[in-house]
């Protein structure tokens, strides 16, 4: 894989992605307000969760990374040049296999399954690692910060007698 910068808006999602379309806008992102990343971490999500493209004549088309491409692009704006990993002849198939395992696997491997376990992560990253939880997220209160998952701060951080 070879890896190219590119401004986001010259990535298009890959026609492979409208046959999901209908599901994927009712699909409930724990994540509704990006402004709660920092921008600079986003140069790390684009290495960890990378957006991966093939080259369709003169333009770029994502075949996997449709949430990484959504978040950098609203956080930094699409005029950004981001980080891409670029395929090279992948064929249908792959290309297929690509998007349904950004849609579905991704979603099922990487996702938490109750807010409450996030809020208990990030308690332990901010006692730990107060300066990297600040570059990771905005600086924000309990409170702020659950609004943003559109979640009670009881939800999301819940007291320790409440755990055990």
């Amino acid at each position: 894989m070879e890896i190219h910068r590119v401004p986001i808006q010259k990535l298009r999602r890959h026609e492979g992605y409208k046959s999901y379309g209908a599901t994927m806008a009712k699909t409930d992102y724990l994540l509704r307000d990006p402004g709660l990343i920092q921008p600079e971490a986003i140069e790390v999500v684009l290495e960890t969760l990378p957006i991966v493209a093939i080259r369709q004549g003169r333009s770029w088309e994502y075949i996997s990374g449709h949430r990484t491409f959504i978040v950098a692009g609203s956080v930094l704006g699409v005029e950004a040049q981001v980080p891409i990993r670029v395929i090279r002849n992948p064929g249908a198939q792959r290309i297929r296999l690509y998007i349904a395992a950004d849609i579905m696997a991704s979603s099922i491997i990487t996702g938490i399954s109750r807010k409450s376990d996030l809020g208990e992560l990030l308690t332990e990253l901010r006692r730990r690692d107060n300066v990297t939880h600040e570059k990771l997220f905005v600086a924000s209160t309990q409170k702020t910060f659950a609004s943003a998952l559109s979640a009670t701060k009881e939800t999301v951080f819940r007291s320790r007698k409440a755990r055990r």
